[in-house]
């Protein structure tokens, strides 16, 4: 495995789409995101889209693509509770994909316990990396 960025790791397969949270409705339309589902490695059911940095070890994040893609990536920018950028990652996206997962996001172990980044986090995904974005979640990361 390799690093890509703060709290990011890239991994060789994109991840299927397991039952769990209801996606989050993007708020534009014509964007190539239409919602993005937060989930946590162990699964543990996130419930209410809370998790335990001490149960979890990453998060992964699952972007629904619209039907159209016109795009072979997707930028995914992921913020602090105070609203900094915390990370940001290109993900391919294979052509003719309705779905991708971002590499896992670690929580166990980084500078989220490290330093006490707890509270509520937003995801957010983008064609490009300066556009706005097209679809967004908030997830909770609690002690």
């Amino acid at each position: 495995m390799k690093t890509v960025t703060s709290g990011f790791v890239a991994t060789a397969a994109l991840l299927g789409l397991l039952a769990a949270p209801t996606w989050t409705q993007a708020g534009t339309q014509g964007a190539s995101c239409v919602g993005i589902r937060v989930e946590s490695m162990p699964d543990l059911g996130g419930k209410n889209q809370v998790f335990s940095a001490t149960e979890v070890i990453d998060l992964v994040f699952k972007i629904m693509l619209a039907g159209s893609n016109e795009s072979s990536h997707i930028d995914v920018r992921v913020f602090t509770p105070n609203g900094h950028l915390f990370g940001a990652l290109r993900v391919p996206v294979p052509d003719g994909a309705r779905k991708v997962a971002a590499p896992p996001f670690l929580v166990a172990g980084t500078e989220i316990v490290r330093n006490s980044l707890y509270g509520k986090w937003r995801v957010e995904a983008a064609p490009e990396a300066k556009a706005p974005p097209s679809c967004k979640a908030t997830f909770t990361i609690r002690p």
